[in-house]
């Protein structure tokens, strides 16, 4: 999920003039240091830093990957203050919105599959450094971070709702809350690592040309859509709902590792981000009116949506599957046009997005129970509620570099 490659390489010490007396200070210099470099153990995994000196950034993907991981934020702030608030949410506000429904409802339908795509990439470009360093990575960014937060998560919630019908939500929701993301990458990486290693070459090969010929054609986001609808049709309502329960489902995992895939195919293949940066506007423009049709929908029907025949569910089953897909391809080719470039701002906000998407939701069920009964327009609310978190989780990683547990 993460290219921790640094932007610039650190000077080297000058050498001094030869034939120059040397000072004091100089000769302790040169007793103190070795010689000869220490020996290189070229397969060990702890060297990490040195490789990562030769790594590539992508600077396009890793502002992305902030920006979704902030969108999480606005997300969650925005449910509660929906009119059809979800039965697994714990708060429901006293001024609700069909404004809200309406952004939870745009969010969703790229979300998650933009974050699943983006890992994908990534995790196609940590393998290839092998397979060691890969488990080794993943273990340290994905696997500890999720146990921490996952023990922290279900000490705090509990104590933040209250309420019978908010401690049901909870137990609804399940023991993972919103880090199934990080849950569900985990399967999907030992699947990775376990088709790497049980498929001959010529099979993967022949799964690499199969998704690369797809992303080549001139109508791919149709044949991706149809690839990816069927798991679709086991959701509760229109949009794809957010998996519940404490074990992987197979809908989701599947629907997902489609995402995944071609986020791998995308990092093998970097001629096609050109590609999806050139036809940006082209998705937009397709993806938009499908949105606000689809959306329009989505108020209307919500969870009724399921008692619709399916000669009609079927067709708007398909027409979101290949909306997902619009938006998915619409935002990376954005992305990799507007963000292609180092900025120190940019920078500083992709590493601080993943303290703000581990740690932001306590903080906004808190907020939302604090202000469920405040006189207070909805919007206005939700505005408090978003730049609160925001602003004191995007401050975490510059105080612990500053109290010297970052550097």
């Amino acid at each position: 999920m993460d290219n921790e490659s640094p932007s610039t390489p650190q000077e080297l010490p000058l050498k001094e003039e030869e034939g120059a007396p040397l000072s004091l200070g100089q000769v302790k210099r040169r007793r103190a240091e070795p010689a000869e470099p220490l020996p290189k153990r070229q397969g060990s995994v702890f060297l990490f830093l040195q490789r990562e000196l030769l790594a590539t950034r992508y600077h396009s993907l890793d502002s992305l990957r902030a920006i979704l991981m902030l969108l999480s934020v606005i997300l969650h702030s925005a449910v509660s203050f929906m009119v059809y608030t979800p039965f697994y949410w714990p708060v429901k506000d006293n001024h609700p919105s069909y404004f809200f429904d309406s952004v939870v409802f745009i969010i969703h339908s790229f979300h998650m599959e933009a974050f699943f795509m983006v890992a994908g990439f990534f995790a196609s470009f940590l393998y290839q450094r092998g397979l060691a360093y890969f488990v080794y990575n993943r273990a340290l960014r994905i696997l500890l971070p999720l146990l921490l937060a996952y023990q922290l998560m279900n000490w705090l919630m509990p104590n933040l709702v209250s309420g019978s019908q908010g401690h049901i939500a909870l137990q609804v929701m399940g023991p993972f809350y919103h880090l199934w993301f990080l849950y569900y990458l985990l399967f999907i990486y030992g699947l990775v690592v376990f088709l790497k290693r049980k498929i001959s070459a010529v099979g993967l090969a022949g799964i690499h040309r199969f998704f690369r010929g797809i992303l080549h054609s001139r109508f791919h986001f149709l044949v991706l859509g149809f690839f990816t609808f069927p798991f679709l049709l086991l959701m509760s309502s229109l949009m794809v709902d957010p998996p519940l329960g404490s074990f992987p489902l197979p809908s989701f995992f599947l629907y997902y590792l489609m995402f995944f895939i071609c986020g791998w195919v995308l990092h093998k293949n970097p001629q096609l981000l050109t590609r999806l940066a050139e036809k940006r506007w082209h998705y937009f423009l397709l993806a938009l009116p499908l949105t606000l049709f689809l959306c329009f929908l989505f108020l209307k029907l919500n969870w009724h949506f399921l008692h619709l025949p399916w000669k009609i569910q079927l067709p708007l089953r398909y027409v979101y599957a290949c909306n997902s897909w619009l938006w998915v391809m619409a935002i990376l080719g954005f992305a990799t046009h507007s963000f292609n470039f180092y900025h120190p701002a940019l920078r500083y906000l992709s590493g601080a997005s993943y303290w703000v998407y581990l740690g932001h939701l306590p903080l906004v069920i808190f907020l939302q129970t604090a202000m469920q009964g405040l006189l207070l327009p909805g919007l206005l609310k939700f505005w408090l509620l978003s730049t609160l978190t925001l602003g004191l989780l995007s401050a975490v990683p510059a105080v612990l570099t500053r109290w010297g547990f970052l550097v």
